[in-house]
């Protein structure tokens, strides 16, 4: 990825968040991939509004989170974007009140 976000020539898959099955990066991990990485605005650059449509088990699985390509995930308990949230963060090793229940994400 270039420093402005865009994607560099020949590479088709880039990393924007994994998702871990349990708190401090532990067990299974789920990358989220897109052909571009996030810039340095404040607006939505990447959305999964059911994370059962990628991949059904990891809904409200999720633990932990790290972005990559300088994205900041926001989990979400239900499906839509609904429900209780994470708020934006780099990384979260532990989801507190949120573990096992995010249902969507939002990456910015």
């Amino acid at each position: 990825m270039k420093p402005d976000g865009s994607p560099v020539p020949g590479v088709t898959s880039i990393p924007l968040s994994a998702s871990f099955q349990h708190p401090n990066r532990g067990g299974s991990t789920w990358i989220d991939v897109a052909d571009r990485g996030c810039d340095n605005d404040t607006g939505v650059e990447y959305s999964r509004s059911n994370i059962a449509d990628y991949d059904e088990w990891w809904d409200d699985r999720i633990s932990s989170f790290e972005g990559y390509a300088n994205c900041e995930p926001n989990m979400y308990e239900d499906h839509g974007f609904e429900g209780a949230q994470t708020g934006w963060h780099r990384s979260l090793m532990d989801m507190g009140a949120m573990e096992d229940k995010a249902s969507s994400i939002k990456g910015r």
